[in-house]
């Protein structure tokens, strides 16, 4: 009697342990999954800044892209200042960054490195030749840093290649007439030399004449 209720009881605790047992090694199995979607969380949250940083590109105007060209009925010349502080500076550093293309234009236009220096348009002409409708302003983060561009297309038709031409004409001919000036003092002042010594010379012959 004593065994057959031992072996009930042997019974009764082989299963109460495999059932615990089914129950256990899944729970087991779970947690020790959880770190992995943990960390996969975490990769997750660390391709966020890449993609902040790709929003805080400034979307460039197309025309920005073009290159200068001397071709054509017009020719345009993008230009871009470099990243400024404040707006105001932006927009000072693309009036320096204007008179140097239009500077380099001149010199391309007209085949010579003094085109630029003998003509020296004013800023009052350059800002004339900034397209209304290509100027644009946009701001550039680094970072926390926010910076500020300016950008536009300096356009040259006919009309402005023909009164360049003509400028830079009337330049080398003044520039000769000079040229042709300057050897001409020496050779003035010589003629005025030799005549002073000529008509001291017949004075003095005068004089001996008379004293005879």
């Amino acid at each position: 009697m004593n065994m057959n209720v031992m072996n009930r009881n042997a019974s009764r605790s082989i299963g109460w342990f495999l059932i615990t047992g089914l129950f256990i090694v899944p729970v087991s199995f779970v947690q020790a999954d959880e770190p992995a979607t943990g960390s996969r969380s975490a990769s997750a949250k660390a391709v966020v800044p890449a993609a902040a940083e790709s929003e805080d590109a400034p979307s460039l105007p197309a025309w920005l892209e073009e290159t200068p060209t001397l071709e054509g009925d017009v020719h345009r010349w993008p230009v871009r200042s470099q990243p400024a502080s404040t707006p105001e500076m932006s927009r000072q550093l693309l009036q320096v960054q204007s008179r140097a293309a239009v500077e380099t234009y001149l010199e391309q236009l007209l085949d010579s490195p003094d085109a630029a220096a003998s003509l020296r348009p004013d800023d009052a002409w350059i800002a004339d030749h900034l397209a209304p409708d290509r100027v644009w302003h946009g701001e550039v983060r680094r970072g926390e840093e926010v910076l500020y561009e300016s950008a536009g297309v300096l356009l040259f038709d006919e009309q402005d290649r023909v009164w360049l031409r003509e400028q830079w004409r009337a330049h080398l001919v003044d520039g000769r007439l000079k040229r042709v000036a300057l050897l001409a003092i020496p050779t003035v002042l010589l003629a005025i030399v030799l005549l002073s010594v000529a008509s001291q010379w017949a004075y003095r012959v005068e004089q001996r004449r008379a004293t005879v």
